[in-house]
């Protein structure tokens, strides 16, 4: 449910959107929150097809812990595919590799347990016991549960990650930007092929979810519907030229090619971006109001 009206956009879109809940704490910890998602990737590989979606093209999209999930699965896996290459033990890999993962979008995301941000967290209500409880005992173990830290110890995974669309709201009262941020920074650095930062002016937590939507705002899911295109276009421009599309893009910082990129894919989306509901449209006040109310 939580998921329902950015789902019901991308829908109309023409995406086939697959909504997955996973368990929590105290059922269980990181771990297991990760094994539940993990089966899911894996089933939507498998099943798409028969509802109409296509396995060569699932994108992995996460808000605020669900794109920490997604991520630091997605970081594990491409370090798991580099382990087994180099054990040349291909019966030891998974079911599915990062290869098979068309792109990742992270809404709002958690990408690193660092001190500071575990001390923003029990300011805000969660305390220092649970997250120990959720994450592990010590920072140590935090820090290998966050993947930021991940990229930062194994550059090498960057390369194998699929493209990246991260994208963070000015106003996020329970995730900093800083946290998008510095994970666009160590993919950036350790030469991930495709990584795309958008900093939403304005908004909170849960506005790719639940404002936005609420008012037809259109700007997350534009973002989402372009970049997804360029990664298909990127993917023919390889096959047919060997070259690779431009690779670190950053709105209010963007070199030229970016809006390059842009006004071709705003006219080859076109009647995807039309598609888009309208309605309902809550006056901004009333979103305003509960961007004030909420804790997010």
């Amino acid at each position: 449910a939580y998921s329902a009206l950015l789902s019901r956009a991308l829908r109309k879109a023409g995406f086939l959107c697959v909504a997955v809940d996973y368990r929590h704490w105290p059922q269980v910890g990181i771990d297991g929150m990760l094994d539940d998602n993990e089966a899911a990737i894996d089933w939507v590989l498998r099943n798409c097809a028969h509802y109409g979606g296509d396995p060569r093209r699932v994108v992995v999209v996460g808000h605020s812990s669900g794109a920490h999930i997604g991520a630091l699965l997605l970081a594990r896996r491409a370090a798991k595919d580099l382990d087994n290459e180099a054990k040349q033990d291909g019966a030891a890999g998974p079911d599915w590799t990062c290869a098979d993962i068309f792109g990742f979008i992270g809404l709002g995301g958690v990408y690193h347990l660092n001190e500071c941000f575990m001390g923003h967290l029990h300011r805000k209500g969660f305390d220092y016991v649970i997250q120990r409880l959720v994450f592990g005992a010590t920072y140590e173990v935090q820090e290998s549960r966050s993947p930021t830290s991940l990229v930062r110890a194994r550059p090498e995974i960057a390369s194998r990650l699929p493209p990246m669309l991260l994208i963070h709201c000015t106003g996020d009262k329970i995730s900093p930007q800083a946290q998008s941020e510095a994970f666009f920074a160590a993919l950036s650095e350790a030469g991930a092929p495709d990584v795309h930062f958008v900093l939403q002016e304005g908004g909170g937590h849960n506005d790719p979810v639940i404002h936005s939507p609420l008012m037809s705002d259109i700007g997350i899911i534009r973002a989402i519907i372009l970049n997804v295109w360029r990664w298909g276009a990127n993917d023919t421009t390889r096959a047919t030229e060997g070259k690779h599309a431009p690779r670190f893009c950053k709105v209010g910082n963007a070199p030229g090619c970016c809006k390059a990129w842009e006004s071709l894919a705003e006219l080859a989306c076109q009647d995807r971006l039309d598609a888009l509901p309208s309605w309902p449209r809550l006056p901004k006040v009333v979103i305003n109001a509960a961007r004030r109310l909420t804790p997010f």
